[in-house]
């Protein structure tokens, strides 16, 4: 190799140094500042929900039995008039940084202020006025086991707020020197809503005591010699939240006896989750939104080899009549049923191989599984429930392809989807049908509609399935056809419905998101270049790592540019329009991830447009998301470079 060779090697490594150096400099100084930020904030909320206290002493949490987990800090009045409890939590919706939430609790055991200092949940319950319900309120006010005090459209974000407060005051009673006796009922419900309790696998280790199944994950009861808790845990292994029961370490989270049974909670939910992947002969499996389903389709997971429905029958005398896991293939035969729970009256129950008899069955022919004598009633729902499963996978595959005008479509299994995409349906040479739904705080499915995408990108047709504003204002007949032909461009243009702009602007934003989704990088490109009906991908050696792509057609250049932190593996998504003169004419924002809940305002990157590699350090920063901006802006500006490189 020559010098001439070996020169830029020689100063590209250093300035990899010189820069891993400064970042790892600037981390140092920042990390401090940021934590005391965080610190300040919680601070300050001290008197805000305290504002009659002499002052505050810390209270050391090490050691204190009966701790609930979701308390992270408490202080005392020094004046011994009460309280004030900071408790986190979180859902498995949550998308960035826990809730906090700091409670001023009186001797009288009775909240007298609170505040909201942290929420980045994608849901929003009301940052003011919902917290305001629960001033008044004491430990005895509190059921976790009904609906008072939550928010339709927010229901899980409402209950881990709501067993979070009555954590608080729990643990100032344990403070005073009483004892609280939480059922084991509530503390699981405080971590998964809605959980219900599943037969204990015979392999499960020796610490597991029970295992709960809820929407979004499982939740796992498990004890050993020194601590016993209970730990919610995601389908995908994450630890949404630990309720620690008793600890004999006092060291929270941090105990050694936890950790061992959080890993214990972990595998068990783990080997839950390959088991219902197994039912199916697939290596994973997602669980799908799906905000149309019969009212017995608990859970829904779809993998490579087809369905699972988990079903759920009720009667006016039991909540859970019946539970089962019903396997179906992507052809709508059922593979198997696994009957979870039978509850009869009279004590009658099924033969020990009953439910063979589903197996091949379909929707037409699963009538004919004969009814348990001395239980038809039960037995007879489980059917319906198991057909309403079959039944209802198939009128959704056949709706999609309809819509493409095919005869047939495959559903995807989604990964790394936004909140708004529920489904996606697939045709080869055809396109996709994709599934939004949209919620509000105040109802759960606000817009629902399939959206027909064609191979070109565009918009082919959009059906609205559901429509809810509450002032009774709808679209017009034809409204959906408005979209037709629209990119993820031009269908910003869509108008919304006079009277009801929220719920419309919902659901363009949503069909947006559908398209996105979908369409790969080159349809992305020509729907940003003006005259341009194609797109080259130019092939660039030596491209920064936050370019992606550069794709060229006749109206200019667009570069997908990416950034990711030690925190999150993607930071900032986007595409940067350039024209041929080296101006760059749009800014498409795709994703934008920052730990505390900073977004740019709705036109932030109109202020890119018109700049070049010159001038663009000219667009000011975010305040409160400096580093996230700038690294957009210093990703637009790598791409300008690379464009500027190959004009």
């Amino acid at each position: 190799m020559t010098k001439k060779n070996i020169m830029p090697v020689v100063v590209l490594t250093v300035i990899c140094i010189v820069v891993a150096a400064l970042l790892s400099v600037v981390n140092m100084l920042t990390a401090p500042i940021i934590k005391e930020n965080a610190e300040r904030k919680v601070q300050e909320s001290l008197y805000e929900v305290f504002p009659d206290a002499d002052g505050f002493d810390k209270i050391d949490l090490a050691g204190i039995s009966g701790k609930p987990g979701t308390v992270t800090e408490a202080y005392a009045d020094r004046a011994g008039g009460g309280y004030v409890v900071v408790v986190q939590t979180s859902t498995s919706y949550t998308s960035g940084e826990k809730m906090s939430v700091s409670i001023g609790i009186n001797n009288d055991l009775k909240i007298i202020g609170i505040k909201l200092n942290a929420y980045s949940e994608t849901k929003d319950f009301g940052k003011e006025s919902y917290p305001k319900k629960f001033v008044g309120l004491g430990s005895e006010d509190i059921n976790l086991n009904d609906d008072e005090l939550l928010v339709s459209g927010v229901t899980y974000s409402s209950k881990a707020f709501k067993s979070a407060v009555k954590d608080a005051l729990n643990f100032v009673t344990v403070l005073g020197g009483g004892s609280v006796e939480i059922p084991l009922a509530d503390r699981v419900a405080a971590l998964l809503p809605g959980a219900v309790e599943l037969p204990l696998p015979t392999d499960a280790e020796a610490t597991v005591k029970a295992i709960y199944s809820g929407v979004g994950g499982h939740a796992v009861h498990a004890k050993n010699e020194s601590a016993e808790i209970v730990a919610a845990i995601s389908n995908d292994g994450k630890t949404l939240g630990v309720d620690i029961i008793s600890d004999t370490e006092g060291a929270g989270e941090n105990s050694v006896a936890v950790k061992a049974l959080v890993t214990d909670a972990a595998e068990a939910a783990g080997a839950r989750i390959a088991a219902i992947a197994a039912k199916i002969s697939s290596t994973k499996v997602v669980e799908i939104d799906a905000p149309d389903a019969p009212d017995t389709v608990n859970r829904l997971f779809i993998g490579e080899g087809g369905y699972v429905v988990e079903t759920i029958t009720a009667t006016q005398y039991v909540a859970r009549e019946t539970q089962a896991l019903v396997a179906i293939d992507r052809s709508g035969v059922i593979l198997s049923v696994e009957l979870i729970n039978w509850t009869v009256g009279h004590d009658v129950y099924p033969e020990e191989n009953y439910t063979d008899a589903y197996v091949g069955k379909t929707e037409g022919t699963v009538d004919g599984v004969e009814l348990v004598a001395g239980a038809t009633g039960t037995a007879e729902h489980l059917r319906d429930s198991v057909k309403g499963a079959v039944s209802y996978i198939g009128a959704t595959l056949k709706a999609a392809a309809e819509q493409l005008g095919v005869q047939s479509v495959s559903e995807v299994v989604l990964e790394g989807a936004p909140a708004t995409v529920k489904r996606v349906f697939a045709s080869a040479g055809a396109g996709y049908v994709v599934e939004v739904a949209t919620s509000t705080k105040y109802v759960a499915v606000e817009t629902h509609a399939r959206v027909a995408i064609g191979t070109d990108g565009k918009v082919a047709s959009v059906k609205l399935l559901k429509w809810v504003v509450g002032h009774d204002v709808y679209p017009e007949e034809n409204y959906a056809d408005s979209y037709n032909g629209k990119d993820m461009v031009s269908v910003g243009g869509v108008e919304l419905v006079s009277g009801a702009t929220g719920t419309a602007e919902h659901l363009r934003d949503a069909v947006k998101d559908a398209i996105v989704f979908v369409t790969t990088p080159e349809q992305k490109a020509v729907a940003l270049l003006p005259d341009t009906s194609s797109v080259e991908k130019l092939v660039i050696s030596d491209m920064p790592e936050v370019v992606k792509g550069v794709y060229r057609g006749n109206g200019g250049f667009v570069a997908e540019v990416a950034t990711s932190t030690q925190y999150v593996p993607v930071e900032i998504h986007a595409f940067v329009a350039v024209d041929n003169a080296g101006n760059i004419m749009s800014v498409e924002l795709l994703e934008w991830v920052v730990g505390h809940g900073v977004y740019p305002p709705e036109n932030y990157t109109d202020a890119y447009v018109g700049k070049t590699e010159g001038t663009v350090d000219g667009v000011e920063l975010i305040t409160e998301a400096t580093y996230t901006s700038e690294h957009l802006r210093d990703a637009v500006k790598a791409a300008l470079t690379v464009i500027k490189g190959v004009m």
